[in-house]
């Protein structure tokens, strides 16, 4: 039995292409939704039959048995725990292996193998996790920087690419721009801003579809309960034509939209670029009123100087137009499968 642990949304774009192919494979797996956090719940507004639902979907459109699948919420660890004891995994897929905001955290015993997704920079949680990964899985070559060298690790390639092996790029004659939102903050201290980055976004839409373009729009999900942030959408008068507001989907819409769209636009210091950027060779960074100057700086201007548009200048809008007609020549190698790498890789260790 192979577990796959999902605490968020964001781990789906990890994990669905390992799951997906360890099911082709014939593996038994078994897939635990936790929605066990006291903040950020990203999970509180999905419910067991919407997710069975959608596997049943995929896997009869995949051609595959459908996993075995278990949802717990804020009361139920002692019925995870008897689940765990029942199933035993061999191995277990996961992300969060030391979360912020527990109400608690699933017990993985020594019985299971336990394989780490890197995030990103978040190294941290290596250095004291809730469990001990035998190793951990780099999303990008270039994320050994952060110190993950200290500990197990390895890169097989980029596993979000996987994604696009379910999809394919749209030829309606359509003009699309795929844009992953990113979230304002709303406290005292920067409610002034984001009304300012709130007013760009307004304006934005309105200039692409004076472009004659189709905007998709992925909401970012904080989680529940709402606290100092909303979505730009709130505050705008102009909105996009797709909003996809829940990211149940396979092959995700932040991999599948960035791949089918002419060209992907990120509003200021959105780490969705990182992900997009090899799926898309049309991807533009606006920096804004209101933005964060420093994460552009730190982040950004580097190495993406020439995806960024400064858009507080009044070329910025004369330049963008010029850039939103250039072609998404990104195309798919669909000879590779970092998902059978990855489970190779563990079946031997």
């Amino acid at each position: 039995m192979v577990g796959f642990y999902i605490f968020g949304t964001t781990n789906f774009q990890d994990m669905l292409p390992v799951l997906f192919e360890s099911l082709k494979q014939g593996k038994k797996c078994w897939v635990c939704f936790f929605d066990c956090f006291i903040k950020k719940r990203q999970l509180y507004h999905y419910d067991k039959n919407e997710i069975i639902d959608f596997f049943k979907f995929k896997c009869k459109e995949v051609n595959c048995e459908l996993p075995l699948i278990s949802f717990y919420r804020h009361k139920e660890k002692d019925r995870y725990l008897k689940d765990y004891n029942l199933y035993k995994p061999t191995v277990v897929f996961i992300q969060e292996i030391n979360p912020k905001y527990p109400a608690w955290y699933p017990e993985i015993k020594n019985i299971s193998k336990v394989v780490h997704f890197a995030w990103w920079d978040e190294v941290k949680h290596l250095s004291n996790p809730k469990v001990k990964p035998i190793i951990s899985i780099l999303k990008q070559k270039e994320d050994i920087k952060y110190g993950y060298g200290k500990y197990p690790n390895v890169y097989l390639g980029n596993i979000r690419l996987d994604h696009l092996k379910y999809t394919n790029k749209l030829k309606d004659g359509k003009k699309r721009c795929f844009i992953p939102e990113t979230y304002l903050r709303m406290g005292t201290r920067d409610r002034e801003a984001s009304l300012k980055i709130a007013k760009f976004c307004d304006t934005l839409v309105q200039f692409l579809h004076d472009n004659n373009f189709e905007i998709i729009w992925k909401k970012r999900e904080k989680g529940y309960p709402k606290e100092k942030w909303c979505s730009p959408l709130e505050l705008m008068k102009n909105q996009p034509d797709v909003i996809i507001d829940k990211d149940l989907r396979f092959p995700s819409s932040l991999c599948e939209h960035a791949y089918i769209s002419d060209c992907c636009i990120v509003i200021n210091d959105s780490f969705a670029f990182f992900d997009i950027m090899h799926m898309n060779t049309n991807c533009i960074i606006l920096t804004t009123e209101g933005g964060r100057q420093h994460k552009i700086d730190d982040f950004f201007a580097k190495d993406y100087s020439e995806n960024i548009i400064d858009m507080k200048k009044k070329s910025g809008w004369d330049i963008l137009k010029k850039q939103i007609e250039k072609p998404n020549d990104y195309v798919y190698n669909n000879t590779t499968n970092i998902s059978k790498k990855i489970i190779d890789y563990i079946d031997k260790l």
